[in-house]
């Protein structure tokens, strides 16, 4: 159902990431903009957005941390503020904290001028609280793009990728010092569940096959689970694709 869900959104609603785009650094303050392993690098003048907030959606396992390197480049530079999310540590007055910076300077006197300027990056890493996401960060971000909506580029993305080598990339990770490969039974549709907001997988590394208390719930299908989680990114400005990224 992973493979089918992604292969769909990618195709059908044209979210996937541009294949090869590198950017670096220009000593004029512009962009150097190529393709990867391609000598010819031009340069384009790419324009800061006078007021953008961008939330990366980190799912696990799919880049989400070569992303947030990114984000922290442009942060270095002085171009961005970065901010970084995790619900799992339980302090959530950092994200409160973010969303009242936001509409403090979407509600200051006109004459402040407080847009101007103004951006930031945000990453909401779930990390086994995928159901806050899904539950708050998203109607939080959803209320800012309409609070900003005409002064402000409000926009949610996340990545996606190929399932089979995302549970590879899983078990590696989280499995393989307890579970050889060989003899892991992982929960189907990790990634779908890491959208929709069930935390339960995170349990023994993704290995439910024998708590039969939720094993129910799981087996309602994997067609509605795909649905769900379709719905849930057709919410998203852009969703791009892990192989695709270069």
């Amino acid at each position: 159902a992973d493979a089918a869900a992604f292969r769909e959104h990618d195709e059908g609603m044209g979210l996937g990431l541009a294949t090869g785009a590198r950017e670096e650094r220009a000593p004029s303050g512009e962009r150097y903009s190529g393709l990867a392993g391609n000598s010819e690098i031009k340069i384009v003048n790419t324009p800061l957005p006078e007021c953008s907030v961008v939330v990366l959606h980190h799912l696990e396992k799919t880049g989400g941390t070569t992303l947030r390197a990114l984000m922290q480049r442009q942060s270095q530079w002085g171009e961005w503020d970065f901010f970084s999310y995790a619900p799992s540590t339980g302090r959530d007055i950092m994200w409160y904290a973010f969303l009242a910076r936001v509409r403090a300077a979407a509600e200051a006197p006109a004459e402040e001028n407080a847009l101007k300027d103004f951006r930031m990056l945000v990453e909401v890493h779930g990390k086994g609280a995928e159901q806050s996401i899904a539950t708050r960060v998203l109607p939080d971000v959803l209320g800012l793009k309409e609070l900003l909506r005409g002064r402000c580029d409000v926009k949610i993305v996340s990545m996606v990728r190929d399932p089979v080598d995302l549970y590879l990339s899983w078990h590696q990770h989280w499995v393989a010092g307890s579970v050889p490969l060989c003899m892991w039974e992982p929960l189907p549709n990790i990634q779908t569940r890491m959208i929709v907001g069930a935390d339960h997988f995170w349990r023994a590394g993704g290995d439910l096959t024998h708590e039969s208390g939720i094993q129910s719930f799981h087996e309602e299908g994997s067609e509605y689970m795909q649905r769900l989680a379709l719905g849930v990114l057709s919410m998203y400005d852009f969703v791009g694709v892990m192989e695709k990224f270069d």
